[in-house]
Formats: structure tokens, C-alpha cells, sequence
């Protein structure tokens, strides 16, 4: 895969653990809607040792990466989706080793 400007941007501004998180989103299961919960990432990463914070995930959206899901549901919950799957694959795949 080639590297192409908008994904090198966005690998500009992720350090190893935003990524590990954004790998843990494209493995969660989701609902119907393909959406995830938020509380959802946090356990699988704890269960996985990797370090969370909500603010990651609103990071992830406000690079374009998932966005916010389904705001009427109530409560604290924060539902998402992944916005755009190739780009995503696309980031995944040209992480530094």
C-alpha cells in the first residue's frame, strides 16, 4: 500500500496507543448499526492491557477516522462507528513497526 497525504496527516498526529485503540474499534463487535459503545472499547482494553481515555476516541472522530453514533440513545454513553473502513485499514496498514 502506498502512503497518500491525507493518511500520512493523520499518522502525524497518533502516537502507538491511539492506534492500538483504533485497532480494538475495528475488532469490537457491533450492533446491528455497526455502531460500538465506548464503554465496550474500555473493557476490551483492559482486558488487553492496552491504556484507554474516552478523549482517544473523540480524537479518532475529530480526525475522521469513526464518529460519534446515535446520540439519542440517553444516558452517559458515547456510541460509535467507523466512518470510512479503507481509510482506516489504510492507517492500520502503514503504522510504523
Amino acid at each position: 500500500m502506498q502512503s497518500t497525504p491525507r493518511v500520512d496527516g493523520i499518522l502525524a498526529q497518533l502516537e502507538d496507543v491511539h492506534l492500538r485503540l483504533l485497532q480494538v474499534c475495528v475488532d469490537c463487535p457491533k450492533d446491528g448499526h455497526g455502531t460500538f459503545c465506548g464503554e465496550w472499547i474500555k473493557n476490551r482494553c483492559e482486558q488487553q492491557g492496552i491504556p484507554f481515555s474516552p478523549g482517544w476516541l473523540r480524537k479518532l472522530a475529530n480526525l475522521g477516522l469513526l464518529e460519534r453514533h446515535d446520540l439519542s440513545r440517553g444516558g452517559n454513553r458515547r456510541y460509535y462507528r467507523i466512518k470510512d473502513s479503507a481509510l482506516v485499514q489504510d492507517v492500520l496498514s502503514m503504522q510504523p513497526v
